[in-house]
């Protein structure tokens, strides 16, 4: 049976702020129809607005064409639509399906036991939850914090606008920071990790795949580089590949197995060690100290050494051009291949001196 006011309790009250009639409507008969609306509840179901329907126990459907269908639930704004027990749909064309979720804002939809929070946020997954302007989460208990933000991996985080995890139980922190791997964090804006077990931590910090089953890298530092299995890079533009460690201001350690540390550290083949500012070594080789230069299964210890391929150079600014020759001391200088030169030689790569060798 359908009445049109009767059951029906209306109440006009004007504030003393506003110049403007509030109408309050409180359902305490069923079914009621209100106005075009509709109370098919079991009862405490209050509908108001043309076609609103409130077909749940004790629901609540407040709008045009809004719905409010599941058992305690409440819908709020033309079209909203509360499908599920306990759920709450606020804003136009708000939606919430499953049980125990809330929408609030424009467009915004919520799955079961989820939250949405914003125009065109959309909590797909179950126990998700999506603020901002746009946020997206569709993964199972995803969490998503900014604007046009996603996450579509399982248990995964993404905050920041543009930020975006998609990769299982990953983690993306930072305006536009991005990872597309399982269990992974990229933290700082434009942050990216492609690789599986990974870590990208700084302005602009990378990990990506450079062979086949990369994982486990790690880059810190603004626009820190890291690629492959198992590489490190911390530091400003620091870069390391193919299991590599890279430490401090611009170094690289970009072949298999080598070692840069200190500023602008290089290291031009696989397992090439590099200590010190402006260090480079080749492959197997050995380089420690300011602007120490090693080639091919060479050392060079100190500052401005040099050890051809190998060759050995130990102290400040020696120097052993020669194949697998020997310069011994400050300053020493052995040319030719194959032979030993111990300390340094007047007129010679800078020396001054005799240097004297006892023996016994």
């Amino acid at each position: 049976m359908k009445r049109k006011l009767l059951g029906l309790s209306v109440f006009l009250a004007l504030t003393a702020s506003a110049d403007t009639m509030a109408v309050v409507c409180q359902n305490i008969g069923a079914p009621t129809e209100i106005g075009g609306a509709t109370d098919n509840g079991d009862g405490g179901a209050l509908a108001c607005g043309d076609d609103a329907q409130a077909n749940g126990a004790n629901s609540t459907a407040l709008g045009v064409q809004s719905r409010g269908t599941g058992d305690a639930s409440v819908a709020v704004g033309p079209s909203a639509s509360a499908a599920g027990t306990f759920n709450v749909a606020i804003g136009t064309n708000a939606s919430t399906s499953g049980n125990s979720s809330a929408a609030l804002g424009t467009s915004t939809s919520a799955n079961a036991q989820a939250v949405a929070i914003g125009n065109g946020a959309a909590a797909g997954g179950i126990e998700a939850v999506a603020l901002g302007n746009m946020a997206f989460g569709s993964g199972l208990a995803s969490t998503v914090v900014g604007s046009m933000a996603s996450v579509t991996g399982q248990e995964g985080v993404a905050v920041g606008t543009l930020s975006e995890a998609g990769g299982q139980a990953s983690v993306a922190i930072g305006s536009a920071s991005e990872v597309s791997e399982d269990l992974s964090v990229a933290i700082g804006p434009g942050a990216n990790v492609a690789t599986d077990q990974s870590v990208a931590l700084g302005l602009n910090a990378v990990v990506t795949a450079s062979e086949v089953n990369s994982e486990g890298s790690t880059a810190v530092g603004a626009r820190a580089s890291a690629a492959g299995r198992f590489s490190s890079a911390f530091g400003y533009l620091a870069e390391a590949d193919l299991a590599g460690v890279a430490v401090g201001f611009g170094t690289k350690a970009n072949f298999s197995g080598t070692v840069a540390v200190g500023l602008g550290a290089n290291t031009v083949g696989d397992g090439g060690t590099a200590v010190g500012w402006l260090s480079e070594s080749s492959q197997r080789g050995v380089a420690a100290g300011f602007s120490s230069k090693s080639f091919t299964n060479a050392v060079a210890l100190g500052r401005d050494s040099i050890a051809a391929a190998g060759a050995v150079s130990l102290g400040a600014y020696s120097q052993a051009p020669g194949g697998g020759s020997a310069a011994l001391g400050f300053r020493a200088f052995a040319p030719q291949p194959s032979t030993v030169v111990i300390g340094q030689i007047p007129g010679v790569n800078g020396g001054f001196t005799y240097n004297r060798v006892g023996m016994g």
